[in-house]
């Protein structure tokens, strides 16, 4: 006999959540992105990167929930663990371009006019008027159609674009 069998009355219990260890839970639907750069990378994420729509609110979610593990940024990289449905957690990569040693070139020129600007960047924070400094060289710090990549696992057998690609496959 499989638990399906017996009858609870209407009511199957709920599974807890899994974690995948210290990912903190976030309390309520504060909006992700406290400072106006996370606010950029938010909206450049829902609008311009073209992402599949369901992926970022699904995200989300799980950030919400504490599914989401230790965050590791490196140059051009973030990758986290995941708790999603599945019974183990899963690593999941995103990627940018990165700059050519060209690009950097001309942001450098761009920003070492505006000592203010340097300034806080050696502080570790990012005025925004910095954003328009790098857009005046041609360049974007935020991500466009095409510039992100993720891999992980395909999508779930319920993600509606599983069932159109079967043999979906991660970038």
């Amino acid at each position: 006999m499989t638990p399906r069998d017996y009858d609870y009355g209407g009511y199957w219990p709920k599974k807890k959540p899994r974690r995948p260890g210290p990912g903190p839970k976030r309390t309520g639907r504060s909006p992700f992105g406290s400072t106006w750069w996370g606010r950029e990378w938010v909206g450049a994420l829902e609008g311009r990167a073209r992402l599949d729509p369901n992926r970022l609110p699904r995200g989300k979610t799980y950030a919400r929930q504490g599914a989401v593990g230790d965050i590791d940024v490196s140059a051009g990289e973030v990758s986290a663990p995941v708790q999603g449905s599945r019974r183990t957690p899963y690593q999941v990569r995103i990627r940018v371009r990165l700059f050519t040693a060209e690009e950097w070139s001309a942001v450098f020129d761009a920003l070492a006019c505006q000592a203010g600007h340097a300034a806080a960047l050696l502080e570790g924070e990012i005025p925004p008027e910095v954003a328009g400094d790098v857009q005046a060289v041609g360049l974007d710090l935020l991500p466009g159609p095409g510039e992100l990549q993720r891999s992980g696992p395909p999508p779930a057998p319920s993600d509606p674009e599983h069932r159109l690609q079967p043999d979906a496959q991660s970038p």
